[in-house]
């Protein structure tokens, strides 16, 4: 991305990729990156650039970038502020580890019924816990979906041949994430929680004030109140006492996710699988720019 109107040159060696929710928002970022001499990449590839930006990160993606420099968009606003590359010691975005068993600290929780809770002391715990976790589900999704991509776009488009995704001036690309994923499947079938604050996690509101299950989705709803991806219950509880818990339901996500790259690939066949929610697609050949 270029930006003719550049101010200063401070991050002149700092190529960034920003990825969710953030404040200041994605475009303003953009803006105040090139403006200063940076450049911003649209999607992620590790080799090209120097910063992560982001205000959170779910867990798949918090141990997939666990030895990259992740840091909060603040670290740009006050770069630009001071008008010279700050340290970024102060700025690394950081969560506390989880503590394995609370997540499954719910005994009555819906997605409980008909799947035993693992014992720590049992000698399978590990592969028994993880195999009922959101985790293998994601790890798994993307293997899967890139099959089924590969499927669609010889369905769709027979005479494609899948080619390398480099960036270039003709290439237009879109970044394409479906918003609250796991919740919104939930209240397709519960429409009676829309508009309430709602979110998705093993564990169930009330039950202990320091649980440590963690949130992997939630509505806006949820977000006014404070509830935030990847914010543990008993905090979440604590900024919203009315808060609806809904359990996983990985089948429905993985329906809902082939339907997600149909779709898209039926337009074009050239996309990159990120994760059962999230896509790049190059449109150069369907839009007129």
């Amino acid at each position: 991305l270029l930006n003719s109107a550049t101010v200063s040159n401070i991050f002149k060696e700092v190529a960034v990729y920003i990825t969710g929710h953030t404040e200041p928002p994605n475009s303003e970022l953009k803006e105040m990156i090139l403006q200063n001499g940076g450049s911003v990449r649209m999607f992620f590839r590790k080799s090209a650039i120097t910063h992560i930006i982001a205000s959170n990160l779910p867990d798949v993606k918090r141990k997939l970038w666990k030895n990259d420099l992740v840091v909060e968009p603040q670290w740009i606003v006050d770069c630009v502020k001071a008008q010279k590359l700050l340290p970024v010691a102060k700025y690394i975005l950081y969560k506390q580890e989880n503590n394995i068993k609370d997540i499954y600290d719910s005994k009555d929780d819906d997605d409980s019924k008909g799947h035993p809770i693992p014992e720590t002391t049992s000698a399978n715990f590990v592969g028994d816990f993880y195999s009922n976790s959101r985790l293998h589900h994601l790890s798994t999704s993307a293997t899967e979906l890139r099959h089924y991509a590969s499927k669609f776009q010889a369905e769709y488009h027979p005479s494609f041949f899948p080619s390398n995704f480099d960036q270039t001036s003709n290439m237009v690309m879109v970044h394409v994430d479906i918003d609250c994923f796991f919740v919104a499947i939930a209240l397709r079938k519960k429409p009676h929680l829309r508009g309430l604050p709602v979110c998705v996690t093993h564990g169930n509101p009330g039950e202990k004030p320091n649980s440590y299950a963690e949130i992997s989705s939630c509505s806006y709803e949820a977000r006014a109140h404070g509830v935030r991806n990847g914010m543990f219950m008993g905090k979440a509880t604590a900024l919203c006492p009315t808060l609806v818990t809904v359990p996983y339901e990985f089948e429905e996500y993985q329906n809902a996710s082939q339907e997600f790259y149909r779709i898209l690939i039926s337009k074009t066949p050239k996309i990159e699988v990120v994760s059962c929610d999230e896509a790049y697609i190059e449109i150069s050949d369907i839009v007129e720019c």
